[in-house]
């Protein structure tokens, strides 16, 4: 069986939720809050 702990920990999921996937965007990506943080700052800001 495939070990899927790297792909999960890119993503934003508490502990014992076991995400099913449907027609959805899906979980948010882990670093999607502090690219937005700068996209905020650096880019909309100005």
């Amino acid at each position: 069986m495939t070990d899927f702990s790297a792909t999960r920990a890119l993503f934003d999921l508490p502990d014992g939720v076991i995400y099913m996937d449907g027609n959805s965007l899906g979980p948010m990506p882990a670093a999607v809050p502090k690219q937005l943080d700068r996209m905020k700052r650096d880019e909309w800001g100005q």
